[in-house]
């Protein structure tokens, strides 16, 4: 709007057309140093990038994907008034931020779950379901979608929570992980193979 009035232009600018005005270097940092001076904004240093780094190790538990942490990252950056750091800086960020959450996870998951349950679970998931067809297992039936509403869909949902209440026990273990993060990795499972679950690494198949 600065510009449209102090130009006289018909339209406000778009970034193209900056883009075009400022074609010399030195119109280029004055023009971002006025912005910047006018919108209260200054260049991210060393400190603000701990705190940010900080602040994505927060949310990372609770966040279900790279991207999510990105816009984290930006929002954060915003509400700061940083200016944004490059895009592969911030992803370099979010994906280390990411990969030290599902680790600090992992471990929070173990120390809910003895190794000795996760096997017995892992082991019970992978068994024959007696009223199905051959070779279909526990872990395919619990990934049934809900059916058609009927006497005999609505018993067999039910069916599979007493399965997870009463033979697995899982309504009583406390994990400490957000339902959000714990609806993803559901979601992740949901269309998975139990040959696929079986060659993925110990981590992965846990969370």
């Amino acid at each position: 709007q600065h510009i449209k009035l102090q130009l006289n232009l018909e339209e406000v600018p778009d970034i193209a057309t900056l883009a075009r005005l400022n074609k010399r270097d030195e119109t280029r940092r004055q023009a971002l140093a006025w912005a910047m001076q006018r919108a209260d904004f200054s260049a991210p240093n060393s400190k603000t990038d701990r705190k940010l780094s900080e602040h994505l190790a927060q949310s990372a538990g609770a966040a279900t994907s790279i991207d999510e942490l990105l816009l984290i990252a930006r929002l954060w950056m915003f509400q700061n008034k940083l200016l944004m750091r490059a895009e592969r800086a911030l992803l370099d960020k979010c994906r280390r931020a990411f990969i030290e959450g599902e680790k600090a996870l992992f471990d929070t998951v173990c120390a809910a779950v003895p190794k000795e349950i996760r096997a017995t679970w892992f082991k019970r998931l992978l068994e024959h379901h007696p009223d199905k067809k051959k070779n279909y297992t526990i872990l395919e039936w619990l990934q049934e979608g809900p059916r058609k509403r009927s006497p005999k869909n609505v018993s067999d949902h039910f069916a599979k929570v007493e399965y997870l209440r009463q033979d697995l026990g899982v309504d009583r273990i406390e994990l400490g992980i957000t339902m959000e993060r714990q609806r993803f990795y559901a979601r992740s499972l949901q269309h998975r193979k139990p040959s696929r679950l079986l060659r993925l690494e110990e981590q992965r198949r846990t969370l």
